[in-house]
């Protein structure tokens, strides 16, 4: 078996399907290769899934970014909202606002009285436009009436994260439309035969639910996956597209 990853050698994705692919070829009962697969923001590697044989034998570790995000940025071939299935949810974090030690607020109240006393004078760093980084940036001056100015630099959840167990989340905050959630997922082609979609969620549902897997996952800064339905992952993965295109349209964003 293969696992493509969308991303290069040592990252995220990388690390997380080889803890994935060791477990999972001893509960199959088969060798399982690791491939990272760089480039085109995980184009490369999802372009590879959709062009191999649809036996269950390539799948693809990712993120949910490549379906909710991605195809705003990013003009390709492809529609990957309809080309690629989620399987499983691998493992989940989440996005952190975080300023250096002499910022002088130490909390979200006084942060914003600090930015409004600085009208268009305060930066805030994102990754790539049109990520959910970026979009957050722009909902937070809309939420909160302020005018940060964007840093970008290349490559909130609905509660709180395991790993930051004292950080409050943006919805405690009373601002539930700056979450958003980042999760690891395994994907195939939605024409894969339904009993092999079953036989590997359930093999991977089984490796995810081992205890040491969840230690290990933590160390890296994650949670393990929750066991969300292929179902409720599409719904979360259309309604996220839905709000950063909108927000995207908003500022004027053109992919590149």
């Amino acid at each position: 078996m293969r696992l493509l990853v969308a991303g290069p050698p040592g990252a995220s994705a990388d690390l997380i399907a080889r803890l994935l692919g060791e477990a999972l070829g001893t509960e199959l009962g088969q060798v399982v290769n690791v491939e990272p697969r760089p480039g085109a923001a995980g184009l490369l590697a999802a372009g590879e899934l959709i062009r191999a044989p649809h036996d269950g034998q390539t799948l693809l570790v990712g993120v949910n970014s490549l379906v909710s995000e991605i195809p705003h940025i990013v003009k390709s071939g492809h529609d990957l909202g309809r080309e690629l299935r989620p399987l499983a949810e691998l493992a989940r974090g989440g996005l952190v606002l975080v300023g250096h030690p002499s910022l002088p607020a130490r909390n979200l109240a006084e942060l914003v009285a600090w930015i409004k006393a600085r009208p268009s004078q305060v930066s805030v760093a994102s990754y790539s436009r049109g990520t959910m980084s970026h979009v957050l940036g722009r909902l937070f001056n809309q939420a909160l009436g302020t005018n940060l100015q964007r840093v970008g630099y290349k490559g909130s959840t609905p509660r709180r994260m395991a790993v930051l167990p004292e950080v409050p989340t943006f919805t405690e905050l009373g601002l539930p439309r700056l979450q958003a959630v980042g999760w690891m997922g395994l994907w195939c082609t939605p024409d894969l035969p339904a009993a092999a979609q079953a036989r590997l969620r359930a093999a991977t549902l089984k490796v995810l639910a081992q205890p040491g897997l969840h230690e290990r996952l933590l160390a890296l800064g994650f949670e393990a996956g929750t066991s969300r339905t292929p179902e409720e992952m599409g719904a979360d993965l259309r309604a996220d597209f839905e709000r950063v295109g909108a927000v995207l349209k908003s500022v004027g964003f053109k992919p590149d």
